[in-house]
């Protein structure tokens, strides 16, 4: 089953753009405090994280 080009046919007919791989731009620590950025940095890869998840939590 294509569920893009099923609810296509429900929408229309237009189809969903193509998505591109590109990934967005890792979160910027450098201008958190520094021991800020650091607690951050140590959260996501001791939890194996995106630092952007740890920067939110």
């Amino acid at each position: 089953m294509n569920y893009q080009n099923d609810y296509a046919t429900t929408q229309n007919n237009r189809k969903w753009p193509e998505l591109r791989d590109e990934r967005l731009p890792s979160f910027p620590t450098q201008y958190l405090p520094a021991d800020c950025a650091d607690l951050v940095e140590k959260v996501a890869a001791s939890s194996a994280i995106p630092v952007d998840y740890a920067a939110c939590g």
